[in-house]
């Protein structure tokens, strides 16, 4: 496994320590520089020339839309990737560790996998009022995963089955882990009991968590399910929650899931926001690297594909995130997909946060 060091910038502002830097295209080059600060609303048929528009709206990056609607659906349908179809495996993948006796809680690995020219901006406070920090989709506008020290609450989305929403009103996913760390997740219900609402959005699972409880807010294009999460260590991929150290997960569970989350649940760390990246997490920085399993094992953890039209797919960043009623800790990490050898940067640690025990509500 290779490692790469990049020029990042960390600023102190109090106990909290914010990342910063320039924009990535995952090739593992700095792209430019470009205003971080967007505002989130829905949007019709992808990306356009900038523009901002009203309530939640969205400074759209320059791309051309027909090619960008392309990707974004030839990804779903499934494009041959040297033999195999990128919709036959899992992208994205969450780890939770809930132990509502724990002093830190809920620990949270998130792992982004994304089209590698797909632009985006590291960890910061990108979206102006809301103090959620996350990184920033420079296409869509939203996040992956977004935290807000002060509740505390993180949220993260995955990619779901099922149909996608129509092009005349769609909706970025990347708007549900903003405002459900913003808000909370009866902010997020309350949106989502809209059925014009609901069904603008493609399908997702999108994580709800705080320090006492653990939610999966799942869309499939016709029902929307909730799933509180039972204490435990679970694992949630495209599919859904499929694994669950509870034992309440399907039966026949994907490769992936079966390896590594029986390893994941045995080996929990403390996520202390007082210590190193490594003394903080422990044994699951080395099981994230998955640095035993090349990037075209089924049980791999960090992926890599090459497309057909030469354009690369894989894992992107991984994210590191704890909380506790009195504390945050959030650590992240860039990736350079390959489809041989992933690149790996150092961990970095984003933030860090003390607060005395919150009493906002969910």
């Amino acid at each position: 496994m290779q490692f790469l060091n990049h020029d990042a910038r960390l600023s102190i502002r109090g106990t909290r320590q914010v990342f910063s830097g320039s924009n990535w295209h995952t090739d593992c080059r700095q792209g430019n520089a470009s205003d971080p600060h967007f505002f989130l609303s829905s949007r019709t048929g992808g990306p356009k020339t900038s523009e901002t528009c009203a309530g939640w709206g969205i400074v759209h990056s320059s791309i051309n839309a027909a090619v960008w609607q392309w990707k974004r659906r030839s990804a779903h349908l499934g494009l041959a990737v040297r033999g195999l179809s990128i919709n036959d495996e899992a992208m994205c993948t969450a780890v939770i560790s809930f132990d509502i006796d724990a002093p830190i809680p809920l620990l949270l690995l998130d792992v982004r996998d994304e089209f590698a020219d797909r632009p985006w901006q590291p960890p910061g406070e990108h979206w102006p009022g809301l103090h959620v920090t996350g990184g920033l989709d420079l296409q869509g506008g939203g996040t992956w995963l977004a935290v807000h020290p002060d509740a505390p609450r993180a949220a993260c989305v995955l990619n779901g089955r099922g149909r996608l929403a129509p092009a005349p009103g769609r909706r970025s996913r990347g708007e549900l882990p903003v405002r459900a760390a913003s808000d909370g997740i009866g902010a997020v219900r309350v949106l989502l009991d809209d059925p014009v609402v609901r069904t603008s959005y493609d399908p997702f699972h999108l994580v709800c968590a705080h320090p006492g409880s653990v939610t999966l807010l799942s869309w499939d294009s016709a029902i929307l399910a909730s799933r509180d999460m039972e204490p435990g260590t679970h694992m949630v991929m495209n599919d859904g929650l499929l694994y669950s150290s509870s034992g309440r997960h399907p039966l026949a569970i994907p490769a992936k899931a079966a390896y590594f989350g029986p390893r994941f649940a045995a080996s929990r760390p403390s996520g202390d926001p007082d210590t190193t990246i490594k003394q903080a997490w422990g044994a699951w920085l080395g099981l994230a690297a998955s640095a035993d399993l090349p990037v075209g094992d089924p049980r791999a953890l960090i992926v890599g594909r090459e497309l057909d039209d030469g354009r690369l797919w894989g894992t992107t960043s991984m994210s590191l995130v704890a909380l506790a009623r009195d504390s945050v800790r959030y650590d992240f990490q860039r990736v350079c997909p390959t489809s041989t050898q992933p690149i790996l940067s150092s961990w970095n640690t984003v933030l860090t946060a003390h607060q005395q025990e919150s009493s906002a509500v969910r």
